[in-house]
């Protein structure tokens, strides 16, 4: 059953004193799930499906507060580790939310595997190398781990990426990045600003991801990388993270960092101004016309 949830915000007190407002709608489709966390104590973040998605949404980068994570599925199920096409994950609905902020409509969504493995050809194909979405993604993020390590290792890193990124691959990591958690949401000066709940520090996942490689033991803390989320359709995602200023009381330490990424804010035209349009361009045709 798809559980929708309306919200209506209207805050101030972001960084930049920017006042913003959304009209939400959650939508899971089955066999999807979504969670929502919300802060009890300042600084402690706890699991409560009954919160409000208003207050979880109205954080700041170094105070996240609550956040509400798409496509919780992808942590619960080992069905979707596989990432092969016709495995569960290639195909699983996506969890999107949808409204709009400052009158900028959005939809954020989680990701399945067409997403990450679709070609540039239309081609589902899950090898390294290719044109598509785990590629690039990937290719980011070794850059981005090349960047920390000592530098006589980087020959040795490059030189094994395509048997990382088969580890990372098949441990089911392009699922893991596939559900992410929005801590907040608002519009400024014609731009989202997307907070994604996660790690500060995904070194220690990252070696268990990459468990019998042999490069594994020399991966340095500090590695960040977020979640992604879809933004209108275009991934979106980043590699620096700050501190959130809360903590999952769980075995990882969850959400102790804060990765903000921006996307265009398209604005919907006020009705004057749509009006005013619709004038105008049937001036013109009179014009031509003449």
């Amino acid at each position: 059953m798809i559980r929708p949830f309306l919200l209506c915000l209207l805050s101030a007190g972001t960084a930049g004193a920017v006042t913003y407002s959304a009209d939400a709608v959650v939508n899971n489709p089955p066999p999807t799930l979504y969670y929502v966390y919300r802060e009890t104590t300042p600084g402690n973040v706890i699991l409560d499906n009954s919160a409000s998605i208003i207050t979880a949404l109205q954080g700041t980068a170094a105070a996240a507060g609550g956040n509400v994570e798409l496509f919780a599925t992808g942590d619960q199920d080992p069905l979707y580790v596989n990432a092969a096409n016709g495995q569960p994950f290639s195909t699983v609905p996506r969890v999107t939310l949808t409204g709009t902020a400052n009158n900028a409509p959005f939809v954020l969504s989680s990701l399945n595997g067409a997403n990450w493995f679709t070609t540039t050809g239309n081609a589902y194909d899950i090898s390294y190398g290719v044109a598509n979405l785990a590629n690039t993604w990937f290719t980011q993020f070794a850059a981005s781990v090349a960047a920390r390590l000592a530098p006589a290792l980087v020959p040795l890193f490059n030189a094994n990426l395509p048997s990382i990124y088969s580890s990372f691959l098949n441990a089911g990591g392009f699922t893991e990045l596939s559900d992410p958690n929005i801590s907040h949401l608002y519009e400024d000066a014609g731009q989202f600003n997307i907070g994604l709940a996660g790690f500060l520090d995904q070194s220690p996942r990252l070696r268990v991801l990459l468990a019998g490689q042999a490069f594994v033991g020399f991966i340095p803390n500090g590695i960040q990388f977020s979640e992604v989320v879809l933004v209108n359709g275009v991934p979106r995602y980043s590699f620096a993270a700050v501190p959130s200023g809360v903590i999952l009381n769980d075995q990882f330490g969850s959400f102790n960092g804060t990765y903000v990424i921006t996307a265009p804010a398209p604005q919907i035209p006020e009705p004057a101004t749509t009006a005013i349009l619709g004038l105008l361009a049937g001036a013109a045709c009179l014009r031509r016309k003449r």
